[in-house]
């Protein structure tokens, strides 16, 4: 009788080396890579602001976002800026009341830019910004299909919204100058 020297493998060895080849062979979709700028800052009263913002799909594969399409050009539609508190704490201020009905195609290497302008807006704001002073950032929600677009509007425009989930990219924090007369 033959005595094995050292540990046996056998079915978990096999199964650990499958899956380690399945891995190298068949990389598993990372999540996208999107980088998210603003440009062109400019304050235009003392409650509007506008300022470029520029989303780059930095990654291997296609990204979605939620807008419309116009002729003269997709208007990304789930990016909100947010505002930094005293804390450390960023506020996201939502301020859609209708579901965007398109979806844009980022495909990688594309960037997609658009002049947002903002106003202090109370009245459809979900935690509204209430003065253009401090550090914002932008928050640009992405996602992997068109099928997830949709499944997260669907979610977001219902009871159930606060379950609605999708990735984010945010841009380095910025301020936002004192209105001058």
């Amino acid at each position: 009788m033959r005595k094995a020297i050292g540990p046996s493998y056998g079915f978990w060895g096999s199964l650990l080396l499958v899956a380690f080849l399945g891995t190298c062979l068949y990389p598993s979709n990372s999540p996208a890579e999107v980088t998210v700028s603003v440009s062109g800052l400019t304050r235009i009263s003392p409650k509007q602001t506008n300022f470029e913002v520029s989303i780059t799909n930095s990654g291997e594969t296609p990204i979605f976002l939620a807008g419309i399409n116009y002729e003269s050009g997709p208007s990304p539609e789930l990016v909100f800026i947010e505002h930094e508190r005293e804390r450390g704490e960023w506020i996201t201020s939502n301020c859609m009341d209708t579901e965007p009905p398109d979806t844009i195609r980022l495909n990688p290497g594309q960037t997609l830019s658009k002049i947002y302008w903002w106003e202090l807006s109370p009245s459809v704001c979900k935690n509204p910004i209430t003065s253009f002073e401090g550090r914002f950032r932008i928050q640009v929600r992405y996602f992997q299909s068109d099928a997830e677009v949709r499944a997260y509007l669907k979610k977001l425009f219902s009871n159930h919204w606060k379950e609605a989930r999708a990735a984010a990219a945010f841009s380095e924090p910025f301020e936002v100058p004192p209105y001058q007369h």
